[in-house]
C-alpha cells in the first residue's frame, strides 16, 4: 500500500473571449447532436470555441492534467516553484495542489516537496461525484517516493510506490489507494500507472504497460489489467502477452461491465481470440467482467487515440502516414461492436488527440512547430467549429470536458503565445503550461 498526494482543485468562471482563427460548420450541431429551434423542438446548442477562462501555470516539468468533476475542475502536475498565474510558489522540487476561484486566480496552494532524486508523474485523473477524484502515477524510483509538505518541515513524508493509484479528496486527503502487483513470473513490477476507468461500483479498472522479462529483452512490453473496489483493495488481475511479441494499450475507457482500449503489437500475438495478423499493426480490445478479453479487430494504419460516447460508439484517430514526422489524419467512427461507420480525413499537426464532447461527438486537438488546433466535430464526421492558434505547442496534456460540457485542454507551449486574451510567455527555465475551459 502507499500514500500519495497531488491534485489541483480549480473553479473557472466564464470571461466570454475568443481566440485564433475560427473555422465553424454552416450547421453548427444540427448533425446529429444539436437540438431544433420552433414549436415542438429544442433551442439550437450555440456555437463554440470561445474560451471561458485561462489559467497559466509556470515551473512546470510534466503535463499539465485536468479532469471536470462536480466541484468544478481538477489539474495536477509536477512542479519546480513556478507560478500559478501572478501568484508565486515555494521554490522547491515537488508537486502541488491548488483551488482556484471563479475569476481562475488560486485562493488556496498545497505544495510537497519531494525528498530524494526521482519524480513522480500523473497519468490519468478521475472525478468522483462526492468530490474526490482518482489519480494514478508513475515513480521513476523502484523504491518508491517520499513527498513532505512544504508548510510543515517537521512532517513525517509521504510514500508514494509504483506503479499506483489513489482516491484523495480536494483538499489532497487520501481516501483509499491501491497498488498494483507483479506477474508472478516477473521479478519486477510494470512501469507506471498509463490509464484506468472507473466502474459503477466506485472501484477502478487499471492498465498498465509493463515489461516481459520471459522474452529476454526489456524493451518488449505486455498488458496488464487489474481491478480494485471502491476501497482500493485489488479483485483480480489479467496478463496478456507472449514474452514473444511486443504489445502495449492505451486509452482505457468503461464498457458495459468491462473496459475497452486500443493498443499496438508487433509479431502476432494472441489475446485470447485468435493471433493477431503479422507483422504488426494497430488494435481496439474490449473486455468482460473479468478482465478477459472477448473482442480484437485490426485496423489499418496507426491509432493516436480513442474515445467512447454516451451510445457506445468507439471514435479513432488514426494515422495513415507511415511515417510518424508527417501525418495524414483520418477519424474513423465505428459501433459498439467494432463495424467501422464512416471515415473522414482531417488536417493537424503531429501530436493529435481525440475525446468525447458529452454528447455523441468528440473534440479533437493537436500541438505541433507552427500552431495549436482544437475543435469539435458531430456524430456524422462534420467539423462544427474550429481554432488555429500560431505558436509552438507540445502534445496537448489533457482533452475533456467539464460538467457543464466545456472543453478543456491543456498543453505545454514555448516562447509567446496568446489565445485570444493576451501574449503569455513561457518560463524558459522550468517550462510553462496553459489550461484552456472553453465553450463547447
Amino acid at each position: 500500500m502507499f500514500r500519495t498526494t497531488a491534485a489541483f482543485l480549480v473553479l473557472l468562471a466564464p470571461l466570454a473571449l475568443g481566440c485564433g482563427d475560427d473555422e465553424r460548420s454552416s450547421d453548427d450541431d444540427s448533425q446529429g447532436d444539436g437540438g431544433s429551434a420552433g414549436a415542438g423542438g429544442t433551442t439550437p446548442e450555440p456555437p463554440g470555441g470561445d474560451v471561458l477562462s485561462v489559467t497559466v501555470v509556470n515551473g512546470t516539468f510534466g503535463p499539465l492534467q485536468a479532469v471536470g468533476s462536480t466541484d468544478g475542475v481538477v489539474i495536477a502536475t509536477e512542479s519546480y516553484g513556478g507560478s500559478i498565474n501572478a501568484q508565486t510558489l515555494a521554490n522547491v522540487p515537488g508537486v502541488f495542489l491548488a483551488r482556484i476561484d471563479e475569476q481562475g486566480e488560486p485562493n488556496r496552494v498545497w505544495q510537497w516537496e519531494r525528498q530524494t532524486d526521482y519524480s513522480v508523474s500523473f497519468a490519468r485523473l478521475w472525478p468522483i461525484n462526492d468530490g474526490s477524484v482518482v489519480i494514478g502515477c508513475s515513480v521513476t524510483s523502484l523504491s518508491g517516493a517520499f513527498y513532505r509538505p512544504v508548510s510543515d518541515a517537521v512532517a513525517t513524508p509521504v510514500s508514494v510506490q509504483e506503479p499506483c493509484f489513489a482516491r484523495v479528496t480536494g483538499a489532497g486527503t487520501l481516501v483509499a489507494a491501491g497498488e498494483l502487483p507483479a506477474p508472478p513470473t516477473w521479478n519486477n513490477k510494470p512501469t507506471g500507472t498509463d490509464s484506468f476507468v472507473l466502474d459503477e461500483t466506485g472501484g477502478a479498472i487499471v492498465l498498465i504497460n509493463g515489461p516481459d522479462p520471459d522474452s529476454g529483452d526489456p524493451e518488449v512490453q505486455n498488458i496488464v489489467l487489474a481491478r480494485y473496489d471502491a476501497a482500493g483493495a485489488l479483485l483480480g488481475t489479467a496478463f496478456y502477452g507472449s514474452g514473444q511479441d511486443e504489445l502495449s494499450a492505451h486509452d482505457l475507457v468503461a464498457a458495459e461491465d468491462g473496459a475497452r482500449f486500443w493498443g499496438v503489437y508487433e509479431g502476432s500475438p494472441d489475446l485470447g481470440t485468435g493471433p493477431l495478423p503479422a507483422p504488426g499493426g494497430s488494435f481496439i480490445a474490449r473486455t468482460d467482467g473479468s478482465l478477459t478479453i472477448v473482442e480484437v479487430t485490426r485496423v489499418g494504419g496507426r491509432i493516436a487515440s480513442m474515445a467512447r460516447v454516451e451510445d457506445g460508439s468507439i471514435y479513432l484517430l488514426v494515422d495513415r502516414n507511415p511515417d510518424p514526422i508527417a501525418a495524414n489524419w483520418v477519424v474513423q467512427k465505428h459501433d459498439a461492436a467494432h463495424a467501422l461507420l464512416w471515415e473522414e480525413p482531417i488536417e493537424l499537426g503531429s501530436n493529435a488527440k481525440i475525446a468525447d464532447d458529452g454528447k455523441s461527438g468528440i473534440h479533437f486537438a493537436a500541438g505541433g512547430t507552427e500552431r495549436l488546433s482544437f475543435g469539435r466535430m458531430s456524430s456524422d464526421g462534420e467539423i462544427v467549429w474550429r481554432k488555429d492558434i500560431p505558436g509552438l505547442w507540445h502534445t496537448p496534456g489533457e482533452l475533456g470536458h467539464d460538467a457543464a460540457g466545456a472543453l478543456l485542454l491543456t498543453f505545454q507551449f514555448h516562447d509567446t503565445v496568446d489565445v485570444g486574451t493576451g501574449p503569455v510567455t513561457e518560463d524558459a527555465v522550468n517550462g510553462s503550461a496553459m489550461l484552456l475551459r472553453v465553450t463547447r
